[in-house]
């Protein structure tokens, strides 16, 4: 009834981590915090304002990537898939005020592939988050980028992390693999590190 709020039985697992959050992040303009849920497939921000009277401190401002984690949507709906580090586009740079994650796509109906996505967050005139009639929240899908749209070729299972640099180019971390790349605004490659080491130790080229 209330998708301001957390079911908190969603994800049946006998864990301690039922959530994984695996990246936080502040934003002192809005004075908001947002979290990555990997178990939820969600993104939540929460009001960092103490002093705000009005809805509970509890209640979240803004969720997306999967409606179906507060009953308001089906698995066609679901927008994230074991994302990773989502974050606030710093200030400066193109797509202000937007949010960008790695979206590992980790159980992805149409084939497992990770995807780079920007997104902005749909408000209304005053700057408040807009729900929708139906509970869900919106938001414009800005950029998505999965390395020239060959499926299989840019996948992570788990971990992983991007950032927009100020000079426009996107810095990318394929945790899974242990590579890290840089993209120009054309999603040129500028540069890439493939780390050596793996859970089998170092690996030498022959």
């Amino acid at each position: 009834e209330h998708p301001e709020k957390i079911d908190m039985n969603y994800n049946k697992v006998d864990h301690p981590c039922w959530v994984h959050f695996n990246s936080i992040d502040y934003n002192a303009e809005l004075n908001q915090v947002m979290v990555s849920s990997r178990a939820y497939s969600e993104i939540w921000i929460i009001d960092h304002d103490t002093a705000t009277t009005g809805n509970s401190k509890s209640d979240l401002l803004f969720r997306y990537g999967n409606p179906a984690a507060y009953n308001r949507g089906t698995a066609a709906d679901v927008k994230l898939f074991y994302q990773h580090d989502a974050r606030w586009v710093k200030c400066g740079t193109k797509y202000e005020d937007a949010i960008m994650v790695f979206n590992n796509g980790t159980t992805r109906p149409e084939g497992q592939y990770s995807t780079i996505e920007t997104w902005l967050p749909e408000k209304n005139n005053g700057g408040q988050y807009m729900m929708q009639r139906n509970g869900t929240f919106n938001a414009t899908s800005l950029w998505i980028y999965n390395e020239n749209n060959k499926r299989g070729r840019f996948f992570s299972r788990r971990i992983s992390s991007v950032d927009l640099l100020p000079n426009g180019h996107v810095r990318i971390c394929n945790g899974n693999e242990g590579r890290f790349f840089e993209i120009d605004e054309k999603e040129n490659i500028v540069w890439q590190y493939i780390c050596p080491i793996s859970l089998g130790g170092i690996q030498v080229s022959q």
